[in-house]
């Protein structure tokens, strides 16, 4: 049973104030704002693209290096098919989709609601994604480890 006390700390962990005030002062794409969003969690980001679709990428590990973040486990989140385009052409909700470290989608994490401005989209979508990762991340590591490549 959660009394005030466990339930505080769960509340407080992630302020979604941070994170809105964090998208309102980033830009200019919708991609900065999602990306400032995060690091007012602590969760490592990058603008990447993969066929002409630019997309922010978030390593489930929290690797801080894009390189690693690419070949572990990991959440592709778009909007459409462009994260770089100016923020106020955001017309799509944000999508966290989960990719395994062989490349297979996995299925999706998180999608964002509608109605919501582009700063209060990034804001909640940085929310749900951290706490996605405190409670899925674990468990889907352990099935999905990081390939381990031979020393050069």
């Amino acid at each position: 049973m959660l009394t005030t006390t466990t339930v505080a700390p769960l509340v407080n962990r992630y302020p979604l104030e941070r994170a809105l005030s964090a998208a309102d002062e980033a830009g200019p794409t919708e991609g900065d704002m999602l990306r400032a969003a995060l690091t007012a969690y602590d969760i490592p980001s990058f603008a990447a693209t993969w066929g002409g679709v630019s997309y922010v990428l978030v390593a489930v590990d929290r690797a801080t290096d894009e390189g690693d973040a690419e070949a572990g486990l990991r959440l592709v989140i778009s909007s459409g098919e462009d994260a770089a385009r100016p923020a106020e052409q955001h017309d799509e909700p944000w999508s966290a989709q989960l990719c395994t470290p062989d490349d297979d989608w996995a299925g999706e994490a998180f999608r964002a609601p509608l109605g919501l401005t582009t700063s209060e989209e990034s804001a909640v979508t940085a929310w749900a994604i951290a706490r996605w990762l405190d409670r899925e991340g674990p468990a889907l590591l352990e099935r999905h480890p990081r390939p381990a490549f031979p020393a050069l």
